[in-house]
């Protein structure tokens, strides 16, 4: 849930407003400060539905081959980790421009946000393949 915000609250408007006319930030910001939470996304959907599938099969579950399956695709999520502190550092370069702290503001204001930060959004996929093996 947390990721689909992320993109969908986030992700999607600064790329739109990247493409603006008065840009608040350019797309290289924008690639920057998301890499690739779209597809870290898509994967967190697709193991997500694998273990739904599995758990409507209760109790026996066996779960090894949702593994094998995201097993290859960790690369995508450590270059995202691997990037998370220099997102964090373009993010605060960027809250400089009023513009894009307006537009940040006004994104993190949104009630699916909770009250909660773009940076709380940007760490929580660091903390979900972790959450998996456990």
């Amino acid at each position: 849930e947390q990721m689909e915000v992320l993109v969908s609250c986030f992700l999607r408007p600064f790329k739109m407003a990247a493409s603006s006319k008065k840009p608040p930030c350019s797309h290289e910001d924008v690639n920057s400060i998301f890499l690739n939470s779209e597809t870290v996304l898509f994967l967190h959907q697709i193991f997500l539905k694998g273990l739904t599938s599995r758990m409507e099969s209760w109790p026996t579950l066996v779960l090894g081959d949702l593994f094998d399956m995201l097993l290859p695709m960790l690369s995508i999520y450590q270059e995202y980790v691997r990037n998370h502190h220099y997102s964090l550092q373009v993010l605060t370069e960027c809250k400089q421009s009023p513009p894009f702290a307006a537009l940040l503001a006004r994104l993190e204001n949104k009630p699916a946000c909770q009250g909660r930060s773009l940076e709380t959004f940007l760490t929580y996929p660091m903390h979900q393949v972790p959450r998996y093996i456990i």
